[in-house]
């Protein structure tokens, strides 16, 4: 009985434990391994690179069955293999698309592509082994099945040719600067591999700022309307420096230093966190980390008290667990009760602030018609003296009221 062949065969010659592609051009690499006539690398090969699947096993029996016919060589015998190849030729309809397995992937169609990888490589930051990897490869045999995988020599090249062209845009525009500010970061990767980055800042002459230097340029022009110094201020940045100058007060920049403290603790510690998140579960809150205090970030001060004041029990729950926080940790960290009681006063002034600050940010209102009108309701309403504030208070609005009517 004469041995039966695999399919693969019929795309492939075999050279000893080494096979070799037929349907790969010679810059691919198309050897595999087929160890004892092994087919295992190849059949992945033909499926990912060339959408080629074996053929159903049913029609390979029975092909095996007409060829033991064959030897008789019957009339019957032709008959079957006329009918069994229009069957063939219908199944494969179905499966096959002409169109595409015809279409050809030109070298200028394959060099789009090529340059489109480089852009996704570079903006992803992905590894140039991705362009040869196996789920790459079964994408592009999808999304256009005669396409030539790109060696990594190759990507490389294509990457240098990105960075050039990046390099020219940059150098044109920078061509006609007369001034830049360079600003520049280094860190280190888990692999403590060192990292450097440089920003470049420019001025164009559509460029609009609160900064100082441009408010006073703008100033010496003498520009009024209806006999009125028109305003050249950002509200939005101007309300947070009059927020900032009231909270520089002793009490507030104290408290706030614990609360960021506290923040910080369960920012470093994964042991904390996790805690926290537990107890949060345990009291049927949703999962929310802490938000930090940062300077330059508007109402951040806001952001954080107000997620405090929300996980209030869940924080005390953690410090007062001995087996997540030592006791010296949290006498450290301890918020006092007169302090939560000044967090949430702190908080209900500060959220009118934070919603105004928003809408003078949306990009779906008409911040220059809102501005007046909302900081004059702010004044009149929610920053009006009333008889039972205590000093705190007092001194909170009118330091907040002195320095809007500044702007």
């Amino acid at each position: 009985m004469v041995k039966r062949k695999s399919w693969v065969w019929d795309f492939a010659k075999r050279e000893g434990d080494r096979a070799f592609c037929d349907l790969c051009d010679g810059e691919s690499n198309n050897e595999y391994s087929c160890v004892g006539g092994t087919t295992g690398s190849l059949i992945r090969h033909l499926q990912n690179f060339h959408g080629i699947a074996p053929p159903d096993e049913s029609v390979r029996k029975r092909l095996w069955k007409y060829y033991e016919l064959y030897n008789k060589r019957t009339w019957t015998y032709y008959k079957i293999i006329i009918m069994m190849l229009c069957n063939i030729l219908i199944k494969a309809s179905k499966f096959c698309d002409v169109t595409s397995v015809n279409r050809e992937c030109n070298s200028e169609k394959t060099e789009q592509i090529h340059q489109a990888l480089a852009s996704l490589i570079a903006m992803n930051q992905l590894p140039i082994s991705f362009c040869s990897s196996p789920g790459f490869c079964q994408f592009m045999a999808v999304v256009e099945l005669n396409y030539k995988v790109c060696r990594d020599e190759a990507m490389k090249k294509g990457l240098h040719s990105l960075k050039s062209k990046v390099e020219n845009k940059i150098k044109n525009e920078l061509r006609n600067v007369k001034s830049l500010v360079c600003t520049t970061d280094g860190w280190c990767s888990m692999a403590q591999n060192s990292y450097i980055s440089l920003t470049a800042h420019i001025i164009t002459n559509g460029f609009q700022n609160n900064a100082k230097n441009v408010v006073n340029a703008v100033k010496l022009l003498h520009l009024t309307i209806n006999n009125e110094n028109m305003d050249v201020t950002c509200a939005a940045h101007s309300l947070q420096l009059a927020i900032s100058t009231a909270l520089k007060d002793k009490i507030f920049s104290e408290l706030i230093k614990q609360c960021s403290s506290l923040v910080g603790h369960f920012k470093h510690s994964n042991v904390a966190k996790q805690s926290l998140f537990k107890k949060q579960e345990q009291l049927g809150i949703p999962h929310q980390s802490l938000v930090q205090y940062c300077k330059t970030r508007w109402n951040s001060i806001y952001l954080m008290l107000d997620r405090l004041l929300q996980n209030r029990t869940s924080i005390l729950n953690v410090l007062t667990d001995r087996t997540v926080t030592s006791l010296y940790i949290a006498q450290k960290l301890e918020i006092t009760e007169s302090h939560w009681l000044k967090i949430e006063i702190l908080v209900s002034l500060l959220k009118p602030l934070f919603i105004v600050t928003n809408l003078f940010c949306s990009e779906n209102h008409s911040p220059a018609s809102m501005v007046r009108p909302l900081l004059a309701q702010l004044m009149e309403n929610h920053l009006k003296e009333k008889e039972n504030d205590d000093q705190i208070v007092t001194y909170f609005k009118r330091t907040i009221i002195h320095e809007i009517k500044a702007i």
